[in-house]
């Protein structure tokens, strides 16, 4: 789990109580000071993160924040929800933001440069470390080559 993570953790399970004290550890974590807890600062926060991408956010019926955030050519959007409409933006930059950095670590990975995977010498696809794979996922299926996982595949069926 990233530090960004943590802090994402934390703005999705805040009261609006909790607001002031929210803000006040995402702007010290990432380094900003932009003011009190508002929907003003959160504007702030996110244009300077994020100073490219667009931002919308609101209210549910329930009356808790709903945010998103996206970049251009960004195929769709995703919604996040907060107690408040400004903890829900917050949450939706740090998410953002997370995203970022995890594609620029990718890129930067000298043994795939990004794809999360190369062709082992037996021919096999190998996961590469800095890609994480998700729950559930036998990274020993993926490989089309290995002959363990032929007989798995084949026993599964």
């Amino acid at each position: 789990m990233t530090a960004f993570d943590v802090l994402a953790h934390r703005i999705a399970v805040a009261g609006a109580a909790e607001e002031t004290n929210v803000f006040a550890e995402v702007q010290a974590t990432l380094g900003l000071d932009s003011g009190p807890a508002s929907a003003d600062t959160a504007m702030a926060v996110h244009r300077a993160l994020l100073p490219a991408n667009g931002f919308q956010f609101g209210e549910t019926p329930g009356r808790r924040g709903l945010a998103s955030t996206w970049a251009r050519g960004d195929a769709h959007m995703t919604p996040f929800e907060a107690a408040t409409p400004a903890l829900a933006l917050l949450r939706a930059t740090v998410h953002a933001v997370a995203r970022r950095h995890e594609m620029q670590r990718r890129e930067a990975c000298t043994a795939c440069s990004g794809r999360g995977w190369t062709i082992a010498r037996d021919g096999g696809k190998h996961i590469c470390r800095h890609a994480p794979i998700p729950e559930g996922d036998d990274p020993l299926k993926r490989r089309t080559h290995d002959p363990v996982a032929q007989q798995d595949r084949a026993a599964d069926s």
